[in-house]
Order: structure tokens, then C-alpha cells, then sequence
């Protein structure tokens, strides 16, 4: 047993001798104690004490499942690195040195995984230390994304989106007084394939509420923040008296659009471009923003700039594209500050036509609307020709037309025969239409009309063909009848014929006229569409207003209510208070009674006490008279010497 004791005892004390004897300690240090991810962190260890001839280090990970090796030192191999074991499973494995007694340990770039506690292990000769470092890494996550996803009614709905945080951010909503209204917001927080958090919060508020609203988030370890603000007071929207315009080739035209808003926002883009198949280009640009001044630079290549446009000076831009240079203008000064952002163009021609867009974007707020742009001209040369065969052929010819026209045939009752019809059209250099159309009818028929129309401007050219082969058939007639001597008989069936064609040529007026009478009909009506929308836009306003009101009873309605309950809780404490003077009244009057006894036993104890006094008065004198009595009856005995008491001590005895 004692054997066995020495053979454990002499080791054990060999190393507490060679742990004093060549003591030593190992520091530890990160550098920056808190690692952002991305970045990198170094890890430091360096042996303080007995300079050591034999010494071993090693660097690893401390977890749970397994130690991972980060790096391994052994001085006896003439300072060389023996072993470097990182993970096998990343490409940016740790990298380690040793430099003048400090072995160091490069982590890049962190991650959160990367999170935990590094033990670094020394052996010198024989005796083994070691130190923890704790290694912290946080993720401060991208700005936040602040957008406006809904806008309904008098509401919106604003989403605020981040990602790349860790640990768990908070996310905190502010109005433009500073107030958290957080409470109001749905936030969703998880987490990704990297175990850093993405950020999802929308949140619901009245467009009136207020001018900003803020979104911030903040690490709580590192007590950092990002922050986004949004105007949700600069709401705005477009408005166009008419989306679609009718102008004639040559002339100008203004397309309509108006910017419609209660604040104007700190920053808003506005522009016009022309839409279409192989059209889709700016026409129009216009910026400004008031907290950046560097907006005053200008594009180049096919971009030409213009003068400033109010509100913002310096901190604005506008241009032009230099094709439109002389063709396109807007609105400037008093007109352009009422909102007024009209493109009227010049020398409308044919190219001109097609859909224009007039759009404004202002933080991820955007409005546009469509002006369709319909170019006319109206031609000035008429033709009709007329052939004679026994099947009549006729022929109409319009030049100078834009858009291509409709073509419209009819014959003496009034009746369509466009399908007896052949037409061609034909477009020049100028985008502007030859029309000839060419119809074959029996000679007999007494009139031929040919229209042409316009659709867009409603206007009608026509012209009217009579042939008379009847008439001329009866001329022959009549020479044959006179020479045979009926000249009479020819003369009445040539009148006939006379008053025929005049009927279908006054019936050919009517059918005209009839024409003519149905497109002012639909002229009026059109006017009258136009009308109605205006009325319908005004119904809009006015809805709106009673909307507004209702609001406002609404509100009325609600602080009657809160006036009402406020009313009620000072009823409620009234009743209180007199059921509480009811009770103090009651107490009170027991008060009094009690006071009251207590005066009457003051009373009684007073006459108690007169009643002692007097009593007391009463025994006083009686004692007295039994003490004179007493020392008249013993006056003989003192005299005589035979009783030894003085008057006092009589007294006394008494």
C-alpha cells in the first residue's frame, strides 16, 4: 500500500515541483472582440513565463459533438507548422503562423456558425495550460427597404424589408412626431440558410395621419441602427381632361395632364414618352430632389437640357430629346407650380400619332396616364368618271386623306352596294392616303352616290352621277313617234322618265340629309359622353367631399361618445360621493350621540366628584370635632405626666 502511495505521491509532486519551477501562463485576445460577418477576426495566443526549449500549441474550436482543430505549433520541427486541420467543408479555411512567441489564427470571412468559444492549448515540456477566447459575431443587416405596397381608399399599407442581421434585430415604427406606433405593425422575422434574420413589417396607417413615417431597425448587440423614412403626405395622382386627341396634320396639339396633390413631396420625377411597337422612348424628363444637390448634371448623347423649372433651382434637372427640341414644349413658371405638366407639340404630322405616357414617381409612389394622339388631314381633290357601256362603270378618287377613309357606295333608293365595289388605297412619302374606288352598274340604274368619310373628324365628301340612257333611249323614241306622227305618246313617256329621275334624285337628297342628320346626331351625343364624364369626374369630387363629411360626423360621432362615457364616469362618481356624505352624515350623527354620552358621563362624574368633595368635607370636620373631643378627654392625663403624647402625636393616633 505504501508502495503504491509513493508511486502516484513522486510523479504528482514532480510536476507541482516543475510547474513552480518553470511556471508559465497563456493569454489569449481577439481582435475586434465583436466580428462583423463578412469580415475577419484574428485570434491571439501568446505563452507568458519560462522560455520554454520544447513547446506545442494548438488552436481549436470548443463544441459539443467534436473539437476542430484550427491550427497546431510544435517548436521542436525548427518553428514550422506540423499540421493545419480546418474545416474541409469551406475553401476559406483558417490561416496560422507563429511570430516571436505569438501564435496567431486568421478566421475570414466570419460567419454566424463561426460564433462560440477557441481554447488554445500550450504543452511546455511536460506541462500543459491553456486560455478561452470568446469569439462574438453579429450581422448589421442591409438598409431598409421602405415601400408603399397599397393604397385604398384613405389608407396605406407600407412594407419595410431588411436582411443579413444577427442576433434578432428590433424593429421599431415612428410617425413624424416622433411616436411609436410599433404596436400597429405586423412583423414577421426569420431566419435564412446562413442563420442570419430577415425582416418583414408592414404596417397600415391613414394617408392623413401623418407627413413621414419612419422604419428603423436595430442590433441590440451592438447597439446600432438603420433607418428609412417615407412621405406619405406627397400622395398625388394624374389627371387628363380627355385621353384622346384629334388634330389635323400641320396644326398643334396639347396633350393634356395634370399633377393632383395635397404636399409636394421632397423628391419627383416626371416625364413624357411616346409608347408603342418600336416607339417606346422619353420624350420629357424632369427631376428634382431637395436634399441632393448633384441633380444638375445632365445626360448626354441624343439629350438636350432645358432651363430650370420651379420648385428647386440648383437641385433640379430637366431635359429634352433633341429631336423634339423644336416640336415638343411644356408649361413653365405660375402654370407648371399649379401643377399644369401638359406636352403641347408643334407642326403635328403624320408620324406624330400613336399613345403618349405622362408619369410621375416620387419614393417608389407611381402615376401615370395614356393620351392617345389621332392625326387627320382632310383631302382636297375629287374625282368622278363615269363610262359608258351597257354596264355602267363609275369611278371615285380622293387624294390627300389621313387616316385611310371609309368608302360608302349607294345607288338611287338609297341602298349600299359597297360590294359591287373595288378600292384601293394607296400612301405617299407624307403617311397621306390616295383613295380610287371603282363600281360597275346597269345603265339603268338612274344614280350612282359616292362617299368618303373620315371617321375621326366625321366629315363626308360625295358625288353624285345620273345617267339618262332612258332619257336618250326616249329622245330616239320621240324622233321615230314624230316622224310616225305619234309625238304625243313620246311626249308623255319622256316626261315620265323626267319626273322619275327627278323623284330618285330628290330621294337621294333625303337619304343625304337623313345621312348627314344621324352623324350630328352622333356628334351630339358624343358631346354629350364627353359631358357626362365631366359630370361623372364632378359626381367623383362631390362623393368625395360627402365622403370627407361623413368622416368628419364620424369623428364627431366618436368624441360625443367619448364626451357621453366621460359624462357617465361623472355620474357615476357623484353617486359615489353622496352615498360617501350619506355615510359620513350618518357617522357624524353617531359622532355627536357619542359625544354627547360622554358629555353626560362627564357630567355624572362631575357630580360624583362634587359629591366626594363634599363627603370628603363632611369626614374632614368630623374628625376634627372627634380630635378636640379626644384632647379635652386626655388634657388631665398629660397634665398629670401619665400618658407620654403630645397633641401632634394624638393626632397621629387618630
Amino acid at each position: 500500500m505504501t508502495a503504491w502511495i509513493k508511486s502516484i505521491a513522486i510523479p504528482f509532486v514532480y510536476i507541482i515541483g516543475k510547474w513552480l519551477w518553470d511556471g508559465f501562463t497563456v493569454t489569449v485576445h481577439v481582435d475586434p472582440a465583436i466580428a462583423l460577418v463578412g469580415k475577419g477576426v484574428m485570434l491571439s495566443c501568446q505563452p507568458v513565463g519560462h522560455n520554454p526549449a520544447k513547446i506545442q500549441v494548438y488552436w481549436y474550436k470548443w463544441e459539443r459533438s467534436k473539437n476542430t482543430t484550427l491550427y497546431f505549433y510544435n517548436s521542436t520541427e525548427n518553428g514550422t507548422e506540423l499540421g493545419r486541420a480546418g474545416d474541409q467543408h469551406r475553401s476559406d479555411a483558417p490561416r496560422g503562423r507563429y511570430d516571436n512567441g505569438v501564435v496567431r489564427v486568421k478566421l475570414f470571412p466570419v460567419q454566424v456558425e463561426d460564433s462560440g468559444q477557441y481554447v488554445c492549448a500550450v504543452i511546455n515540456d511536460g506541462v500543459y495550460q491553456e486560455a478561452i477566447a470568446q469569439v462574438i459575431v453579429v450581422g448589421f443587416g442591409s438598409a431598409p427597404r421602405l415601400t408603399i405596397e397599397h393604397q385604398q381608399n384613405n389608407s396605406i399599407t407600407l412594407r419595410c424589408s431588411s436582411q443579413g442581421w444577427y442576433p434578432q434585430p428590433e424593429v421599431c415604427w415612428t410617425d413624424s412626431t416622433g411616436q411609436n406606433i410599433t404596436a400597429m405593425a405586423e412583423t414577421r422575422i426569420q431566419k435564412d440558410v446562413t442563420d442570419l434574420y430577415q425582416i418583414h413589417s408592414t404596417l397600415r396607417v391613414a394617408d392623413t395621419a401623418s407627413d413621414t413615417i419612419s422604419c428603423t431597425i436595430r442590433n441590440p448587440l451592438l447597439k446600432r441602427h438603420l433607418k428609412e423614412v417615407i412621405a406619405i403626405s406627397g400622395f398625388f395622382d394624374l389627371e387628363a381632361e380627355h385621353d384622346i386627341i384629334t388634330t389635323v396634320i400641320g396644326e398643334n396639339a396639347i396633350l393634356p395632364c395634370r399633377l393632383i396633390t395635397k404636399y409636394l413631396p421632397h423628391s419627383m420625377e416626371l416625364q413624357w414618352r411616346k409608347v408603342g411597337p418600336g416607339k417606346d422612348k422619353i420624350i420629357y424628363f424632369y427631376l428634382y430632389d431637395e436634399s441632393n444637390p448633384l441633380v444638375n448634371s445632365y445626360p448626354q448623347s441624343d439629350k438636350c437640357p432645358t432651363s430650370y423649372l420651379s420648385p428647386n433651382g440648383d437641385n433640379s434637372r430637366e431635359w429634352l430629346r433633341k429631336e423634339y427640341e423644336k416640336k415638343a414644349e411644356v408649361f413653365k413658371g405660375k402654370e407648371f407650380g399649379k401643377g399644369n405638366i401638359s406636352l403641347k407639340l408643334n407642326n403635328i404630322q403624320a408620324e406624330d400619332e400613336g399613345k403618349y405616357v405622362c408619369s410621375a414617381s416620387s419614393n417608389l409612389f407611381h402615376r401615370e396616364i395614356i393620351i392617345e394622339v389621332m392625326v387627320i388631314r382632310i383631302g382636297n381633290e375629287t374625282s368622278l368618271q363615269m363610262h359608258h357601256q351597257k354596264v355602267c362603270q363609275y369611278e371615285c378618287k380622293w387624294k390627300g386623306w389621313y387616316p385611310k377613309p371609309m368608302i360608302f357606295w349607294r345607288n338611287h333608293k338609297g341602298q349600299s352596294i359597297n360590294s359591287l365595289a373595288e378600292t384601293t388605297e394607296v400612301q405617299d412619302e407624307q403617311n397621306l392616303f390616295t383613295v380610287a374606288s371603282a363600281i360597275a352598274v346597269s345603265c339603268g340604274t338612274p344614280e350612282v352616290a359616292c362617299a368618303i368619310i373620315n371617321i375621326e373628324s366625321e366629315m363626308i365628301q360625295q358625288s353624285t352621277a345620273q345617267h339618262f340612257v332612258g332619257s336618250l333611249i326616249c329622245l330616239l323614241l320621240f324622233i321615230a313617234v314624230t316622224v310616225e306622227h305619234f309625238f304625243g305618246k313620246c311626249k308623255s313617256q319622256f316626261q315620265n322618265v323626267i319626273d322619275q329621275v327627278q323623284r330618285e334624285r330628290e330621294q337621294s337628297r333625303n337619304d343625304y340629309d337623313r345621312l348627314r342628320m344621324e352623324m350630328d346626331q352622333l356628334q351630339r351625343e358624343r358631346v354629350q359622353f364627353r359631358n357626362d364624364c365631366g359630370k361623372f369626374a364632378l359626381i367623383s369630387q362631390l362623393q368625395g367631399q360627402i365622403d370627407q363629411q361623413q368622416r368628419e360626423m364620424n369623428e364627431l360621432q366618436r368624441q360625443m361618445e367619448q364626451l357621453q362615457h366621460e359624462n357617465n364616469q361623472v355620474h357615476r362618481e357623484n353617486d359615489q360621493l353622496k352615498k360617501e356624505r350619506g355615510q359620513f352624515q350618518v357617522e357624524k350623527n353617531i359622532f355627536q350621540q357619542k359625544i354627547q354620552q360622554l358629555q353626560l358621563e362627564n357630567d355624572q362624574v362631575q357630580l360624583e366628584r362634587d359629591e366626594l368633595r363634599m363627603g370628603r368635607g363632611k369626614k374632614q370636620e368630623h374628625s376634627e370635632e372627634v380630635l378636640r373631643t379626644l384632647s379635652a378627654r386626655l388634657a388631665p392625663f398629660q397634665a398629670d405626666g401619665v400618658l407620654g403624647i403630645s397633641p401632634e402625636t394624638s393626632s397621629e393616633v387618630l
